[in-house]
């Protein structure tokens, strides 16, 4: 969750707050392409280096959570901002 308040959102100028948003933004979002590269990567890697996947490297399952908690929290900062926006 962004490290704002509802009070910050509600006071702060149009472009203060696009540029807070754009920043709590980027790391879920971040996170949720390069998880979708690393599946894609994956996906399209030989069977025999694919049979060599290093067991410190998170599985496909794994990734999957990863992304979908990406996204949620991706949402959930929306939802926060849209919130805040809406009970002024």
């Amino acid at each position: 969750m962004p490290m704002l308040n509802k009070a910050f959102i509600s006071n702060a100028d149009k472009q203060t707050l696009i540029r807070q948003l754009i920043l709590d933004m980027k790391t879920p979002l971040t996170t949720a392409q390069v998880t979708v590269n690393s599946l894609e990567a994956i996906q399209t890697t030989s069977p025999s280096l694919r049979n060599r996947h290093n067991d410190a490297e998170p599985d496909t399952a794994q990734m999957l959570r990863l992304l979908d908690d990406s996204l949620t929290h991706a949402i959930d900062i929306l939802d926060f901002y849209g919130e805040a926006i809406g009970s002024q």
